[in-house]
C-alpha cells in the first residue's frame, strides 16, 4: 500500500508540478521546489517510518495466537474428535462417550469427583466454571 502511495505521489509530481511536467500546473517556482523537497523527504523518511506503525500490534496478535487462541483451537479439535470417536463406537467404548471430559490439569481436582457421582449435565454445568470441556 505504501508503494502505491509513493507511486501516486511521484506520478502527480512528474505529471503536474515538476519543472518539465507534461501537464504542468501554474504554480510559483518556490512552491514547486517545496513540493519537490517535501516529496523527497516523504519518500526517504516519512513513508518508511509508516511501515513500523503497526509492528507492536502485529507482534501482540501473533503472541496471542501462539499462546492462547491456537492451543484452545487444538484442544477443542482433540476433544471434539475424541468425543465423536467415543460416541460412534459405543460397543467398543461402552459408557465413555457419555462422560468424556478434557480439562486443564490444574482443574482436575475439581472435576474428577464430579465424574464419579454426578450426571453428565451436572458435569457440563460445573465444567463451565472450571475451564473444562465436557461432551
Amino acid at each position: 500500500m505504501l508503494e502505491d502511495i509513493t507511486r501516486l505521489m511521484s506520478d502527480i509530481y512528474t505529471n503536474y508540478t515538476a519543472t518539465n511536467a507534461p501537464s504542468q500546473i501554474n504554480v510559483p517556482s518556490q512552491i514547486t521546489k517545496r513540493v519537490s523537497k517535501d516529496l523527497k523527504h516523504s519518500n526517504r523518511v516519512v513513508l518508511p517510518a509508516m511501515e513500523d506503525i503497526f509492528l507492536d500490534a502485529q507482534d501482540n496478535v501473533e503472541k496471542l495466537l501462539k499462546s492462547d487462541i491456537y492451543p484452545r483451537f487444538v484442544k477443542y479439535q482433540i476433544t471434539a474428535s475424541a468425543a465423536q470417536a467415543l460416541s460412534d463406537d459405543t460397543k467398543r467404548y461402552a459408557g465413555l462417550g457419555d462422560c468424556f471430559c478434557l480439562t486443564d490439569p490444574a482443574y482436575v481436582t475439581t472435576i474428577y469427583p464430579l465424574t464419579l457421582a454426578k450426571a453428565k449435565t451436572d458435569i457440563i454445568k460445573s465444567s463451565r466454571q472450571s475451564h473444562s470441556v465436557c461432551l
